[in-house]
């Protein structure tokens, strides 16, 4: 099916449909052929997953060590670690294709609506981090070179 705007003859519809694959093509990266990019996915797939592995035992071991061994605690951390997943989705969907995204619909660039959701989960992500106490105790940590550093 041709474009409503390959359709007239006007030369600035042209100009506007060429606009049009331009940016489709800036802001859609194309998957490489190739048994590489399943072996680069699937690398990237373990790392996140010993990424979120060793952020959910450390927390835990802070969690443990504070004397917070209670169940809400734990549900609480489980639904940190549940956003964490979420903000990473949207995070590689984000750099995939970018911060926006042309809509067929309307015939222009929106913006990603992943760009929202990551800031709206990062602030909830934030909320649950104040609420086991991580804010407070890092607040409180003494800066590695000593109390005395000057700036």
């Amino acid at each position: 099916m041709t474009p409503p705007w390959k359709k007239t003859g006007s030369r600035g519809r042209r100009l506007l449909g060429v606009f049009h694959d331009i940016l489709e093509n800036l802001t859609v990266p194309r998957a490489r052929k190739g048994g590489n990019d399943a072996e680069v996915s699937a690398l990237a797939k373990r790392s996140k997953a010993a990424e979120y592995r060793r952020l959910k035992k450390s927390l835990e071991e802070n969690l443990i060590s504070r004397g917070l061994v209670e169940d809400v605690f734990r549900d609480k951390l489980g639904e940190y670690m549940a956003l964490w997943k979420k903000f990473q989705e949207l995070d590689q969907d984000i750099e995939t294709r970018g911060v926006t995204v042309f809509d067929e619909r309307r015939g222009m660039l929106v913006e990603n609506r992943s760009v929202s959701l990551a800031v709206q989960v990062s602030r909830q992500m934030l909320s649950i981090y104040d609420a086991l106490g991580f804010k407070e105790q890092a607040k409180s940590a003494v800066p590695s070179g000593g109390e005395d550093d000057e700036l």
